[in-house]
């Protein structure tokens, strides 16, 4: 059935739906009216132990805060530049050339405030190797069929019929009309053993499987078939 996609007004979310505009620490946060996990969260329970999750959950009143992980970053930065999305300027910025490392308490400094910004920080490597993952991709014959055609980062919210308990996914490419879900992944090779194993340790077929749950709960479709993760290579040639 069609859904509409609602527009997030940056309160708590209490009903089941996507939404368009939630920032991705509003995602990983207290974004519903109760309790809520995504993929994450999960496969840290099922690999780790519930205590785990709950350490680095924002659940934890103790919660120790962490600085985001570069490699969030770069993801999100190739999938902006690479879907078009507007305000990469305005979400990005590069470390100065002048500046070799993070040594120093003036870096330091300006590393720290542009994150409280609330800019991702990219090294001048790291928006050169943007810029191929972003060229190589588009040149796909998947991509240039549209296999990135539809929503971009937009997040899935709905109760888990059993528990109730408030669940979350966010596929980077949403296609509701073609019933299918995409992830975009860095890898450091992308031949097919690596992939593979990357899926198994990152616990990948977890993630496309639970936005698949929640999309035939919202829209009454199966996406089973439409599931896809695309893997880019870190270094020349992308």
């Amino acid at each position: 059935m069609p859904i509409a996609i609602r527009q997030w007004d940056g309160s708590k979310i209490s009903e089941p739906g996507i939404y368009a505009g939630v920032s991705m620490d509003a995602y990983h946060g207290d974004l519903c009216v109760g309790p809520s996990i995504s993929s994450s969260g999960l496969r840290t329970i099922d690999s780790e132990s519930p205590l785990h999750f709950f350490d680095a959950s924002y659940l934890n009143p103790d919660l120790e805060e962490e600085e985001t992980a570069d490699h969030y970053t770069i993801g999100t930065a190739v999938h902006t530049l690479l879907m078009r999305e507007s305000g990469f300027a305005e979400r990005f910025i590069v470390r100065p050339a002048q500046w070799k490392d993070w040594r120093t308490n003036e870096t330091k400094d300006w590393r720290k405030a542009a994150i409280a910004e609330g800019l991702g920080v990219l090294l001048p490597s790291d928006l050169e190797m943007i810029k191929g993952i972003a060229r190589s991709v588009a040149a796909d014959p998947f991509v240039k069929e549209g296999g990135f055609d539809g929503l971009a980062e937009h997040s899935i919210v709905w109760r888990d019929p059993e528990t109730g308990v408030w669940m979350k996914a966010r596929p980077d490419v949403l296609n509701l009309a073609a019933q299918v879900d995409v992830d975009l992944k860095t890898i450091s090779s992308a031949d097919g053993q690596s992939c593979r194993k990357a899926i198994g340790e990152h616990g990948y077929h977890v993630q496309l499987g639970l936005a698949c749950e929640g999309l035939e709960i919202l829209t009454g479709e199966k996406f089973d078939d439409g599931c896809f993760l695309v893997f880019a290579e870190k270094k020349r040639p992308y």
